[in-house]
């Protein structure tokens, strides 16, 4: 008798002002992450993470993580958001850890490049690294769109430091 292996469950997460609600659909291996709210407890998302399958991690994506603000562009034309700095700093940070308990992570990715409408927000909510202004379509880099091409650019340094097997 032939044994046929089960895929990994799908694993939709959103968090919303501390609230999770996990769901399974057994399509895919990803977590969506968001928050309105710009707290998140990392410890959380480390278990999150870590999700396991017996006794060993299943494999995850994390889609769509990010944090909704109303940032706009200051008198110079920036445009300077710092909570969604905080908020994926602390993810990041607690995505590190869990992967370092063994957590597999293959892939992370923010929610949004561009600011956009958003069913449940309008255009009120912004969630991109990149703020547009939508009357002329001018698009301006946030101070997160520095923030996460720095935290790129130090995780394929530290990637390129590590050595491999041969």
């Amino acid at each position: 008798m032939s044994r046929s292996l089960k895929k990994p469950p799908y694993i939709h997460y959103k968090l919303n002002k501390r609230i999770g609600e996990a769901q399974t659909s057994g399509k895919k291996n990803v977590i969506k992450t968001w928050s309105r709210a710009s707290t998140i407890a990392p410890e959380f998302v480390g278990l999150t993470i870590a999700v396991h399958n017996g006794n060993k991690f299943i494999p995850v994506y994390v889609t769509e993580n990010g944090c909704g603000g109303t940032d706009g562009p200051a008198a110079d034309g920036s445009v300077d958001d710092p909570e969604r700095i905080r908020y994926l700093d602390r993810y990041t940070d607690a995505m590190r850890e869990a992967i370092g308990r063994g957590a597999d992570v293959r892939g992370y990715f923010v929610w949004s490049l561009l600011d956009n409408f958003e069913w449940g927000a309008g255009y009120g909510n912004r969630f991109g690294l990149v703020h547009v202004d939508y009357a002329s379509q001018k698009r301006t880099p946030k101070s997160s769109a520095r923030w996460y091409a720095r935290l790129i650019a130090a995780s394929r340094r530290s990637r390129s430091h590590t050595p491999t097997a041969s």
